[in-house]
């Protein structure tokens, strides 16, 4: 793959939206070209999974919880150009739900520096740090409660669990 304007990669991945009873949300700390970033638990989809599975694992990966989706929050696109110059299109799956007891059966991701419960107008305060601008749409769907049922995600998501692709497309 060149490094041409034109270049493009698309990067499908998910995050777990948590909000704990005392309003705070659960953040991850963790390093993006150069800078360090604040973001929900999120990832990369991997073939074999299914979008709720894959806001699971990261959840898991990245926080240390056991996540379990229980609505549908929609899909976010952003755009931006990485560190090599390519163009990358991230199309990112978002999921409200609860913590289940009990501690995940993975290795946390050695690139996250931190997890840390947030209130909104802490959120708010970090704006500059945001992964994204998916992080406050994501949010800002949430705090709407325009939560969708997980059911609509079906007809999608035994597409992604038949699909043998790679998670990252390039055209």
């Amino acid at each position: 793959m060149t490094n041409s304007p034109n270049t493009a990669i698309t990067r499908l991945t998910a995050a777990a939206i948590i909000q704990r009873s005392d309003g705070y949300f659960l953040f991850v700390e963790e390093p993006s070209q150069g800078r360090f970033v604040f973001n929900q638990p999120s990832g990369t989809w991997e073939p074999g999974e299914t979008l709720p599975q894959t806001a699971s694992r990261e959840a898991a990966e990245e926080a240390g919880v056991i996540f379990q989706p229980t609505s549908f929050l929609g899909m976010f696109v952003t755009h931006h150009r990485n560190s090599s110059g390519v163009n990358v299109c991230s199309i990112r799956a978002a999921f409200a739900g609860e913590i289940l007891p009990g501690a995940p059966g993975v290795p946390r991701d050695p690139t996250i520096i931190r997890s840390v419960w947030m209130s909104y107008d802490e959120i708010m305060q970090h704006r500059e740090r945001h992964r994204s601008s998916a992080v406050m749409r994501c949010l800002d769907v949430f705090q709407s409660g325009k939560l969708l049922p997980m059911e609509s995600l079906n007809e999608m998501d035994d597409v992604l669990r038949a699909q043998g692709g790679a998670g990252d497309a390039s055209r």
